[in-house]
């Protein structure tokens, strides 16, 4: 998970694979400021959104499919 290249800018985070063997790949690209995330028994990742430099409210809960 990439949070942000310097701040909290919006729009700059990501989600990237990367495996051992082969190229990295982009999962997601367009979040603002990522914090967290897991993977849920779906298979699924659960990302918080917004989860810093925001106001009270203002953050996410994204599920993702790859």
């Amino acid at each position: 998970m990439s949070t942000a290249a310097g701040g909290p800018t919006p729009g700059t985070g990501a989600i990237v694979r990367v495996m051992a063997h082969g190229p990295a790949k982009t999962i997601v690209s367009g979040l603002t400021f990522p914090t967290g995330m897991t993977v849920g028994p779906d298979g699924a990742f659960y990302v918080s959104n917004q989860g810093f430099g925001f106001g009270a409210g203002q953050g996410q809960i994204l599920r993702i499919t790859p």
